[in-house]
Order: C-alpha cells, then sequence, then structure tokens
C-alpha cells in the first residue's frame, strides 16, 4: 500500500510567545514520522513523508502535489493537543482532494480523545497508543475495527475499543516490549538537507537528529500524561542504541538529542550506552534536553557521559518548595536537584533547569521559593512555565470544574492559559508577574553574567546567548 505521512507545522505553537525566535526553538526532523516509516517500510509498504515544517505558505499546494502525482491509498496525520484545529484542517483538505483515501489520525491528543476526533474530522480510524504495529496492520488491509487499538467508524457509529480505559496504566495492548524489536527509524523519507541550522545556544553542530532509547516513565507527576507510552519503562539494550547513533551519523547527522522521558531509568544501562560509545571511538556531540531525573543520576554518569560527547544535560526540578514538590508526586526532592545540578556543572555540563509555576497549593511564598531555589542552584539557563493541566494528566482532572473554554490551542506551554481555567489559589496577573520576575531575577544577576560571560567566551557563544537573554527579557 502507499502511504503518506503529514507532520503539521510545530512551530506554531510557539508564535506570540517568548519562545518564538529562533534562539529557544528549532526546526528538527520528526522522529514519529521518521519510525511509523520504517515500520511501513520493512513491512513491504511505500511511503512519502510531508513534513509541514518546512513548508511555509506552501502546505496546501504541496500536500496537493503529492496526493494528485502519487495517488496514496492511507493517509496519516500525527498531532498533539494545541494542533488539533490544524490536524482537523489538514484532514478536511485531505478528504476533499482524495474522497476514497483511507484518513488516519495518531498521537497523544488522539489517543485521549478518538470519538471527538471521529465525530469533528474527516478521519476514518484513530490509532490509540503506539502507532508503528497498528500503522502497518492498517497498510496491510486489515479493517479498522478488526484491531483493538483503533477508533472507527462503521455504519455512521463511532467504534472506540475497550482499550481506550487502559489508557496511561502500564503498556498500552499497542506498545511494544522489547524496543529492540522496532526497526530503525527510516529517515530517508525526510529530506535532511532542507531543514535549517541550528542555534548553537544549546547544540554544538547540525543537522541534529532526534533519538529515543526506551519509552514510559514509572513517574506519577500530576501535570504527565502517559497516554501514548504508558507507565511501564521499556528500553532499547546499549548496543541497539549506539547501533543507531552509528546509522544516524553515517546519513550525515552531526548531533543526537536522547528525548526519552527517562533515560537513566536504569542508570547501569544509561553507563553502558556512554561506554559503547567510546568503545567504537565515535565522536559527536549528543544531548538530554528533554530532562532526566535528578533521583536517578549519579556523579559518575556525568563523567563518563561528558567523556562519551554529552555536552548539554537539562533537569525538571518543577519548584523551590518541598510540600508543593511532593505533592505533585514527582519522586525526587530539592537537594536531590540541587545535587545532579552541581554533579553535571563539575563534569562540564551546559545544565538547564525546568520549572513550573501555578502548581496546586502555589502561593506568591512558594512562587518566590521557587524563584530563590533556582537562583541558588548551578545552572547555565531556565525555563519557567505556567501550569497547563493538559489533557490525560492528573492535574486536568483535578481541575476540569475550572476549565473556562474548550479551545484545544489554548493547551499550550509558551503562552498563558489565563483564558484556559481559573487557578484556584492565584490570579492571572499575580502567576504573570512570578514569572516575569522569574526570569528577570534568574537572568540579570551580576555574578551570573560575569561566570556566563567567561564560559561563552570560551565557547564563542558570547552573541547568541547575549541575544536570547535580551529577547526573553524583553517579552516577559
Amino acid at each position: 500500500m502507499k502511504v503518506l505521512l503529514i507532520y503539521p507545522c510545530e512551530m506554531a505553537v510557539y508564535r506570540g510567545t517568548r519562545f518564538e525566535f529562533k534562539q529557544t526553538q528549532e526546526c528538527l526532523p520528526p522522529l514519529n514520522v521518521a519510525m511509523l516509516a520504517g515500520a511501513l517500510r520493512e513491512a513491504g509498504h511505500e511511503v512519502r513523508a510531508i513534513d509541514l515544517q518546512i513548508e511555509p505558505g506552501e502546505e496546501d499546494a504541496v500536500i496537493g502535489r503529492v496526493l494528485a502525482a502519487w495517488r496514496p491509498q492511507m493517509v496519516g496525520i500525527s498531532f498533539k493537543t494545541p494542533l488539533f484545529d490544524r490536524a482537523r484542517e489538514l484532514a478536511a483538505m485531505v478528504r476533499r482532494l482524495a474522497p476514497d483515501v483511507l484518513l488516519v489520525g495518531g498521537g497523544v491528543h488522539a489517543t485521549y480523545y478518538p470519538r471527538e476526533c471521529l465525530e469533528s474530522a474527516d478521519f476514518d480510524a484513530i490509532v490509540i497508543g503506539e502507532g508503528e504495529r497498528t500503522i502497518v496492520r492498517l497498510a496491510d488491509g486489515v479493517p479498522p475495527a478488526q484491531i483493538a487499538t483503533v477508533a472507527t467508524k462503521r455504519d455512521g457509529e463511532i467504534i472506540v475499543p475497550d482499550s481506550i480505559t487502559n489508557i496511561g496504566r502500564g503498556c498500552l495492548p499497542g506498545g511494544v516490549r522489547d524496543l529492540d524489536e522496532l526497526p530503525y527509524p527510516d529517515w530517508s523519507v525526510l529530506d535532511l538537507d532542507r531543514y535549517p541550522s541550528v542555534s548553537r545556544l544549546f547544540y554544538q553542530a547540525s543537522p541534529v537528529g532526534f533519538l529515543e532509547t526506551s519509552r514510559g516513565c514509572r513517574a506519577g507527576c500530576v501535570f504527565c500524561c502517559k497516554g501514548v507510552f504508558g507507565s511501564v519503562w521499556r528500553y532499547k539494550s546499549p548496543m541497539r542504541v549506539v547501533d543507531e547513533m552509528q546509522r544516524m551519523l553515517a546519513l550525515g547527522f552531526r548531533e543526537i538529542e536522547i528525548v526519552d522521558d527517562a533515560f537513566t531509568t536504569d542508570l547501569d544501562r544509561a553507563v553502558a550506552v556512554c561506554e559503547e560509545i567510546l568503545r567504537r571511538k565515535l565522536e559527536f556531540p549528543w544531548c538530554c534536553r528533554n530532562g532526566l531525573r535528578v533521583n536517578d543520576v549519579d556523579r559518575e554518569f556525568f563523567q563518563i557521559a561528558r567523556r562519551a560527547g554529552l555536552h548539554l544535560v537539562a533537569f525538571g526540578l518543577e519548584t523551590g518548595n518541598r510540600e508543593l514538590l511532593a505533592e505533585m508526586h514527582k519522586g525526587a526532592t530539592l537537594e536531590q536537584g540541587r545535587r545532579a545540578a552541581r554533579w553535571a556543572r563539575q563534569a562540564g555540563l551546559t545544565v538547564m533547569g525546568y520549572f513550573l509555576m501555578g502548581l496546586p497549593g502555589e502561593t506568591e511564598q512558594t512562587l518566590q521559593e521557587t524563584i530563590d531555589y533556582a537562583c541558588s542552584l548551578e545552572i547555565d539557563y531556565v525555563k519557567y512555565n505556567l501550569a497547563v493541566p493538559m489533557p490525560g494528566t492528573r492535574l486536568h482532572e483535578m481541575w476540569k470544574d475550572r476549565m473556562k473554554v474548550t479551545d484545544w490551542a489554548q493547551y499550550n506551554f509558551h503562552v498563558p492559559p489565563r483564558e484556559l481555567y481559573e487557578h484556584p489559589n492565584l490570579d492571572w496577573d499575580t502567576l504573570e508577574a512570578y514569572l516575569c520576575k522569574g526570569y528577570r531575577r534568574f537572568y540579570l544577576r551580576g555574578g551570573y553574567l560575569l561566570r556566563q560571560a567567561v564560559r561563552l567566551l570560551r565557547q564563542h557563544r558570547v552573541l547568541v546567548s547575549a541575544k536570547t537573554a535580551w529577547q526573553m527579557w524583553r517579552s516577559g
């Protein structure tokens, strides 16, 4: 079967936010498209992909040309919650241009709201959970109603499988237990030469490619959803991970970003990955911007990871208040965060810290504690977000009676969610004021500026860092 995969333009999420400028967000080849393409190709199907991130202003024309010239039998569109409206527009366009195509939706939003996606958009089927095996069965011609991880329409009736009741509990029926069994991502469906060079603020080389070494997360944070990968942590072996790295380098990637939710859950495995990189004498930079858990690292890991090429790491630190940290079920402590940041800095890594403001029980005092905590840590960059109760999270369930709109575009960590919900403790003017205060306090400290100037002079990154800090300060 001919299968066309479409990836909506994710950059739309950043428009009008302090993270709109290039230094803080990048246009990188989508890993999920490459993963699905790899599974389909291995099963003998023909695959093409359109990444709308690199088709500015010409999305509809590009899709129309491919549909007319190639005539696929199935079209898949993967999307996140704030991009649902755009995905619905794309589905309508595909239906208009190719009425007989099997139109499939997938991703975290589709997983949680399959019925709504089928009711309000032109999708024929919605994939629930992980998609590699499911999309192959659909391409093989298996009727959607016969697949346990697919919601579909039949004779005007919407059929949602029982598997949706297990979302977030363990590993979904479509989940792969042994990730070494997964086909390698097929990056050939994406034109890697068309992706713009990345900023040197967070990366050392370009092009950058995403790498997944594990799925799932055992933690129970109230602000995180587990709808696609579940709470069972599954992993690729160190040999498979480094094989994949080597393949990416051979394709022309010059830096790799590990995007796992919990790369160091098994610290011995993470160390073994580093040892295998060193054994093969591979020399390339890599980073963990998605974040490591502060209670799953030690000094020795950072030391060997640095020798293996790791140059930047981020931590989800969330808050500076002990009680809030415990109540969000983070499974970590403030001291573990302080220690992890210190170990990473001592190993010579660039260190980022992620924080959430507006958590349940938040007060002006706890907000100030978060700012003080961030400024006391040995980290180079900080990113504050206001809490957004995303679909599928326990936070969304806790605050469902406080939601004011059902506009999915409002579910966006990069814009203040004052139109989305009422916070139980604080007004939005106060929350946004502390968000701005957090940025200004962190980045305008005299000692911080001096240390960063010395470090960035050595790395030849003074101009890009200064530009980013200035833009974030102004937007705050």
